[in-house]
């Protein structure tokens, strides 16, 4: 299927949130989003989005694709009916038909389907839809209009819920009592018990602080929908929080995101999602008011009278701005309860203003409030005030006449009052609004909060005062006249600047390098990263380090012996796993090719991390084999006759679970052998003696013990058993020494408890198994380091088989389909091609960080660039990795220098073996080193984590072919001396470019050449070893023989 009436989108978001959403990321990739909404919010919905283009944006807009869902308008709690429709809708786009929007009648043409969703945080029944219905990994965000503190305080540990899901006990709890579900769940989540709440970064406060103000809306409301959202928080894959870094308490920050952490998910914050302030903004937000007019000529009447900041801006719950700017499907979520059941207080407010000569205005949208004909009267007597059904709220806060903002709290509000630099008056009703009060009074220092307008709840004692407040009109008045004497006083001016400043802060947070700007660009990588899993943009190579190397390695046991081979992978990356296998074998080689099965198993599609879903499918594929029945691809659908049963099984060093399932399944002796892809020194260091393991076995039940002992969950005690940095010495055979901090020199975009994990797998699996093979020549090794490896492992009876490198063959099918894998191999020869012509052999750098590293600090990256076109140095960039940003000015810059090309993936082999190529610029990822040294060619390294740093050292210290750039290290550990020279790099941009002015002058003159004779004298070493009587050859020979060996009592 085409979609010629596109232009080159980088796949499609589904999005039923927060409209400004969809502005921010079409402006930051070309992505398509389609935004649903319903029929009665449709209009209000598209005069929002056009607030966020300015004239010239129309392309980026016609990205956008409104679609008015149908739902009952007569009930707008009918939340069945709005699933019902929305399921119908995001079946239409998996399917990828043609989608009819309810309001305009539009009828919007096939696109590809969603490859993610952002869903409101109270559409639970959203996220179930999307799960069962998609029919490819669709991974689900949650998006949150509140603060840090609220979602920790309201849905998370702090919480009733305490951060786990509990709809299935309230559903038992429901069943046992004779209640219904929504009325268990309100006195769960809103029974106030006297309990104190703490919060990191907040000062305490009881549960019933929470509830400062009586309700209009009576019913079983709150808990139902708190329901909800406590149970898409914890079902969704990560979360979108309305904050900037800025506004939130740092501690509260990273408690949010220690809970998320536990889970391996990540926490966004990407506030404040406002429109740009520019003239379109402003009238199309006008629009929306039906007395702009009037409003704008009060204001600037007021201008002339009093002067700048004299008005009182009172927006007192408005339910439809609340409502149509929160969430655009859920109309009646919060708002129609803002309203005080006790007017009288907000008459005796405007009574202070008028008395004290203040000029306001009030915007009094709620359906509940009614205005007396008296207060309209005396207001309009005054000339100091205006009533307004509905206002343009952030026109009124931009305007230099509006001094003060008497709010509610809610969260989009305190957004809006700091983006404009105006301080708070607070009025909390409750959610997360009176916590947000004390943040803006207590924390923040921006804010005042009346106390005296409190009622029933609220009148309870006050934790961080020790006070109990009456509640009288006559409290509230005098209440009332002394915050606003501070206001307009000197204390007034203290939190004036203070909201200047964070005005200023949240200007900075969208700035290039601002904390908003990078946190949407990380979770717009993570989308390219699901768009690569779903299209096809990367390899099979790219996605599974070391994966391209099995591949080769089971062409080259069918080629060793009469062996037939099953290769299990999973659906998505059958058609890839096949087009790798291909590039093994040559045509006339089909009878051995016959030999590798490749069977794809069922997994958990939407979520390609769910490692037990896969290990299950193995293990049902695994029984099949040991009963020697047919087995059938779950792509292709081919059936595979019966053969004997598996004599032996080669597992990746992090499938722990597959090695348990062979060991219990099998009904005869089956030797299982642990596939590591890479260096001996570095297999000893992360997970032999030589690590925080210690290289012994047992430690996942030690670890275990530890999570239960502590009450942390596993994945955080293996992270900070393996991750934690404590300045000790690694000492490796072979190796010089370093310190532990040496092995993260770059901060990572990945965050998360990930890698205690995978670690914990490998220590287990290589404890566990029965040898190990390593995707390593001898010739390449320290001969210390490999017999310290082999020593160990011989500990325990075991043999290590070092059967690199696993490199398919050069001849031309290798090649085409490498090619093959390339959108640009053509534009790629080309280039090669002519600038041998122009520079000559050996002239041109090619760089090459993978497809997921990328720099953090990616201005490092094009001061690397800048020196490379000062020098004249040709070079091919390839960007794979789903955080590459490659900013216009940059592209322009070498495209018109005519020196260089981008690729945003390249045929690595194919440019290597070309004889332009002079030298490779790599994070010294082990397939990467393996490639690069086969084809002679000597290195820059430019290392992130693992077994990088290693990798770098053993390349520049003992092998003599390469250089290491050292002044592109991030972060608090990149800082910190280096064991072997005593330094401690500066990390500078100007120290970078000296560094590599330095390290090209000698890569291009008598030096480099030393490097480069040293990395030939291994290229011919790599081909010897699997040459007969190589190494490597005998070695897989002999690995063979162990496996397919058969052992006493066996068949």
């Amino acid at each position: 299927m085409t979609y010629s009436h596109l232009e080159q989108p980088s796949g499609h978001l589904l999005l039923a949130a927060y409209q400004a959403w969809a502005a921010k990321i079409v402006k930051s990739r070309p992505t398509l989003v389609t935004l649903f909404t319903t029929r009665p919010y449709f209009d209000r919905v598209e005069n929002e989005l056009a607030r966020n283009f300015d004239p010239e944006e129309s392309l980026l807009k016609s990205r956008i694709r409104v679609i008015a869902l149908v739902t009952n308008e007569d009930d707008p709690m009918d939340i069945l009916s709005l699933n019902a429709s929305f399921a119908d809708a995001y079946a239409t786009l998996v399917n990828e038909e043609p989608l009819t929007c309810a309001k305009s009648g539009v009828q919007f043409p096939i696109i590809p389907s969603p490859d993610a969703a952002i869903l409101d945080i109270f559409a639970e029944l959203m996220l179930h839809n999307v799960r069962k219905l998609s029919k490819k990994p669709v991974k689900v965000y949650c998006w949150v209009s509140c603060s840090a503190a609220a979602i920790y305080t309201l849905f998370g540990p702090a919480g009733p819920s305490k951060g786990n899901s509990v709809r299935l006990g309230l559903e038992e709890e429901a069943a046992r009592t004779g209640k219904p579900l929504p009325e268990v769940a309100e006195e769960f989540f809103t029974t106030v018990k006297g309990d104190l709440i703490r919060v990191p970064g907040m000062p305490a406060m009881y549960d019933h602080e929470l509830h400062p103000q009586k309700m209009f809306m009576k019913g079983p409301i709150t808990g139902p929908f708190f329901l909800g959202a406590v149970e898409l928080l914890n079902g969704c894959d990560g979360v979108l929080v309305a904050t900037p870094d800025y506004f939130e308490s740092a501690e509260s920050l990273d408690a949010l995101r220690k809970w998320f952490a536990e889970t391996s998910r990540e926490v966004y914050t990407v506030g404040p999602m406002l429109p740009p302030s520019g003239k379109n903004a402003v009238i199309n937000e006008k629009k929306q008011s039906a007395n702009s007019g009037e409003i704008d000529e009060f204001l600037e009447r007021t201008l002339k009278a009093y002067g700048e900041q004299s008005l009182v801006y009172a927006s007192l719950l408005n339910l439809t701005q609340f409502s149509a700017s929160l969430i655009v499907f859920m109309k009646v979520s919060f708002g129609s309860v803002f309203w005080s059941v006790e007017p009288e207080v907000i008459w005796t407010f405007l009574d202070v203003l008028i008395e004290k000569n203040i000029p306001f205005i009030m915007s009094h949208g709620s359906p509940v409030a009614q205005v007396p004909d008296s207060v309209k009267e005396k207001v309009k007597a005054s000339g100091l005030g205006l009533l307004s059904p509905w206002s343009p709220q952030q026109a009124i806060l931009a305007h230099s006449v509006t001094g003060w903002f008497v709010t509610h709290c809610g969260f989009n509000s305190i957004m809006e009052s700091l983006s404009f630099g105006v301080p708070m008056i607070c009025w909390p009703y409750q959610a997360d609004q009176p916590q947000n009060s004390i943040h803006l009074t207590e924390n923040l220092g921006v804010a005042y909060e009346l106390m005296e307008v409190r009622n029933t709840e609220g009148l309870k004692p006050i934790y961080r005062t020790g006070k109990v407040h009456t509640g009288t009109i006559e409290a509230a008045r005098k209440e009332a006249h002394r915050v606003l004497d501070n206001a307009f006083g000197e204390d007034g001016a203290k939190k004036r600047a203070k909201a200047v400043e964070l005005q200023a802060a949240f200007e900075n947070v969208w700035a290039k390098g601002g904390s908003s700007r990078l946190a949407l660009d990380e979770f717009l990588g993570i989308l390219q990263i699901i768009n690569h899993f779903n299209d096809g943009a990367t390899t099979t190579k790219d996605l599974f380090p070391g994966c391209s190397l099995l591949f080769t390695k089971t062409a080259r046991i069918v080629k060793s012996c009469p062996t037939i081979v099953t290769l299990f992978t999973t659906r998505i990356f059958f058609e890839r796993v096949e087009d790798e296998i291909s590039r093994n074998f040559t045509p006339e080689e089909g009878d051995l090719r016959a030999r590798v099965r490749v069977i794809a198993l069922v997994a958990d599609e939407i979520n390609p991390l769910n490692i037990l879903s896969l290990d299950a499918s193995f293990a049902d594929a695994y029984e099949i084999l040991v009963n020697e029945e047919p087995l059938t691809c779950a792509k292709s659908g081919v059936v595979f006759p019966a053969v004997p049963s598996p004599d032996g099984a080669i597992v990746d060093v992090f499938a722990e679970v597959m090695l348990h399932s062979v060991r219990k399944l099998s009904k005869k002796s089956v030797k299982v052998i642990c596939w590591v892809s890479c260096s001996a020194a570095a297999g000893y260091s992360l997970f032999g003696p030589a690590g925080c393991a210690k290289g012994s076995g047992g430690l996942r039940i030690r670890l275990e013990e530890q999570a239960e002992r502590t009450g942390k969950p596993l994945s955080e005690v293996a992270e900070e058993l393996f991750c934690s940095v404590k300045g000790d010495v690694i000492r490796v055979p072979g190796m010089p020494p370093m310190y532990d901090y040496e092995l993260s020199p770059q901060e990572m975009f990945i965050k998360g408890p990930m890698f205690g994990l995978f670690s914990l797998a490998a220590v287990e699996l290589v404890n566990g198994c029965d040898g190990i093979l390593v995707a390593t020549p001898d010739c390449f090794e320290s001969t210390e380091s490999l017999a310290a490896l082999r020593t160990w492992f011989a500990e325990t009876s075991r043999e290590v088989y070092t059967v690199g490198p696993m490199l398919p063959p050069s001849g031309k099918n290798a090649t085409v389909n490498e090619k093959k894998q390339s959108a640009n191999p053509e534009e790629i020869d080309e280039f090669m091609g002519q600038t041998l012509k122009t520079h000559g052999k050996q002239s041109l750098v090619y760089i090459s960080f993978g497809s997921v590293f990328w720099p953090v600090q990616a201005e490092k990256l094009w001061a690397f660039l800048d020196v490379l076109l000062e020098k004249d140095v040709p070079f091919i960039m390839s960007h794979g990795s789903p955080f590459a940003q490659i900013p216009d000015a940059v592209t322009e810059k070498v495209k018109a220098s005519g020196l260089g090309l981008f690729s945003p993936w390249s045929p690595q082999q194919t440019i290597l073996a070309h004889p332009v190529t002079g030298w490779f610029v790599t994070h010294c990822g082990f397939n990467s080193i393996m490639e690069s040294l086969s084809f002679g060619i000597p290195m820059i390294c430019w290392p992130y984590q693992a077994d990088q740093p290693q990798n770098a050292i053993h390349l520049t210290d003992n092998l003599g072919v390469a250089y290491e750039l050292l002044e592109v290290r991030t972060g608090e550990l990149g800082s910190k001396p280096i064991y072997r020279t005593g330094k401690a790099c500066t990390g500078a941009i100007e120290a970078l470019r000296n560094e590599v002015q330095d390290i090209l002058g000698k890569a291009f003159g008598e030096d480099g050449a030393k490097k480069r004779a040293k990395a030939i004298e291994l290229q011919r070493a790599f081909e010897a070893v699997w040459a007969e009587g190589g190494s490597s050859r005998l070695a897989l020979n002999k690995c063979l023989d162990t496996l397919t060996a058969p052992e006493t009592g066996s068949t």
